[in-house]
């Protein structure tokens, strides 16, 4: 009988979006295959506190509110993480942080305390978190994405500039966030400035994006060297001017989803063939998600890339694997797998020098 893998499940985090990263560790947790591993659950509270958690108790606070935040909950705190103990006691790390953790700073972390994890590494989660980072790569690699302009602090907005270079309206983000927080559609030099405003409240440099007029749709992307394409889905959005977090997480009504998306093969092929060459051109590893805008000429636009989806009840990376013939349960030990293959290869590059090194 082979030996249970032990997994650290990392949740919560110093992020607007906190509660759903819970919601989505609560979910891995209930589909992790326990007679190949043996989870164990940390927390990272708003302020920055790494605790292990009695996941009972989580899950009893749970099926009271689904809205949770850890720092709400001292009675689910067991005691503070000794990250010495950690890395004997862990095989691998499931990082399932949103916002907070998706820029590679906690994979950063965990590398130096040498416990490989699930997903992409450093550098690929870096790049995706970054908005306008990511679209300049995907631009030079050939991809379509939408144009755009940056804004830092100390730069005087100019409406009249945005209007001739990007037209009205546009978008208006923060350049590293997530869950559409902080992000504003404008169609006007007043609700421009406003939005830039808002968006700075959340990071330090901000981009304005022209508005591609087409379907949102997403594709959830699955493995290292031989990346493979789930089914796309479609996001219709109703009674709000786009997919924001209001749309997303509080309004029941907001939206809906229609998995897979009713496509022309044709094009559901385009799509997965584009979300690949993004997934590749931005060196993601394991899983990603790629949104994309389709116009009615069928041009694919690259929107973003999620390194770390997110696997709440609403959340479509786990339910176009399930669509596409991959069970949850078994989606969350394929990613384990994968990550075990990774870091497997990783391991096998030389890393210290000598004279012997050189010879052939």
């Amino acid at each position: 009988m082979s030996i249970k893998k032990r997994i650290a499940l990392i949740i919560g985090g110093k992020s607007l979006e906190h509660e759903v990263s819970i919601r989505s560790g609560i979910n891995i947790l209930n589909a992790l295959d326990l007679n190949k591993y043996t989870p164990l659950l940390i927390g990272i509270t708003k302020t920055g506190k790494w605790y292990h958690l009695d996941s009972s108790k989580l899950l009893i606070e749970y099926l009271k509110s689904d809205y949770l935040a850890l720092d709400d909950l001292p009675g689910v705190f067991i005691e503070k993480v000794d990250f010495g103990s950690l890395q004997k006691n862990v095989d691998m790390a499931f990082i399932v942080l949103h916002g907070f953790g998706e820029d590679g700073s906690v994979q950063g972390f965990l590398k130096v305390l040498n416990i490989p994890f699930v997903g992409c590494d450093i550098l690929s989660s870096a790049i995706c978190m970054d908005k306008d980072i990511s679209k300049r790569i995907l631009r030079e690699s050939g991809l379509n994405v939408a144009k755009h302009k940056v804004f830092r602090r100390a730069q005087k907005v100019s409406a009249k500039e945005v209007e001739e270079d990007l037209g009205f309206p546009v978008f208006v983000k923060p350049s590293r966030s997530g869950s559409s927080v902080g992000i504003e559609k404008v169609s006007n030099e007043e609700e421009l400035k406003k939005a830039i405003h808002e968006a700075f409240k959340y990071d330090h440099k901000v981009i304005v994006e022209e508005s591609i007029d087409g379907m949102e749709i997403e594709c959830a992307i699955l493995g290292n060297d031989k990346p493979i394409a789930s089914l796309p889905s479609q996001v219709i959005v109703t009674g709000h001017a786009f997919y924001n977090y209001d749309a997303k997480y509080l309004d029941n009504d907001g939206w809906y989803i229609e998995c897979p998306a009713k496509l022309p093969s044709e094009l559901s092929r385009k799509i997965q063939e584009e979300s690949i060459k993004a997934y590749k051109a931005s060196d993601c590893q394991v899983m990603a998600r790629v949104d994309c805008f389709v116009t009615k000429d069928e041009t694919v636009y690259i929107n973003e890339i999620n390194t770390i989806p997110g696997f709440a009840n609403i959340s479509q990376y786990p339910k176009m694997w399930d669509v596409s013939g991959i069970a949850y349960q078994d989606l969350i030990s394929k990613l384990i797998d994968l990550s075990f293959e990774y870091q497997d290869k990783e391991n096998s590059l030389i890393k210290t020098f000598s004279k012997t090194t050189l010879k052939v």
